[in-house]
């Protein structure tokens, strides 16, 4: 039975590591832009979550080809409203959301749990 995409990640430790970073970015903002930066972060974690869903179907053999190409198209669409929103509402700090995007990419590789890196390894 394939794994969800849920199994396939550490949450706590997916949840620890973005909070982190989500202060980060509040304190470097000085406390303002609060709610773009949550609805940023919003947009960050669905954005990754639909990679990790779309990646593990088009590994699986049995996996939904169909879902998982309108995962991967929607997840553009969703990082590029997301930056678009960010310019929009802050302008100057868009600097701080793609370090922020980077981070959370990297939080996303360190959270990945290590059986299904071995699947990964064995699906390429």
């Amino acid at each position: 039975m394939p794994k969800t995409t849920l199994q396939m990640i550490n949450i706590p430790i997916f949840l620890i590591l973005t909070v982190l970073n989500i202060s980060a970015s509040v304190y470097f903002l000085k406390y303002q832009y609060i709610d773009t930066v949550l609805i940023l972060f919003i947009c960050f974690v669905l954005n990754q979550f639909m990679l990790v869903d779309g990646a593990r179907n088009l590994l699986d053999d049995e996996g939904n080809k169909k879902r998982s190409i309108i995962f991967l198209t929607l997840k553009f669409f969703i990082l590029i409203f997301a930056f678009w929103y960010a310019m929009q509402k802050t302008g100057d700090y868009i600097y701080i959301f793609i370090g922020n995007y980077i981070f959370q990419l990297i939080i996303l590789g360190l959270s990945i749990k290590n059986d299904t890196k071995k699947i990964i390894k064995e699906g390429i």
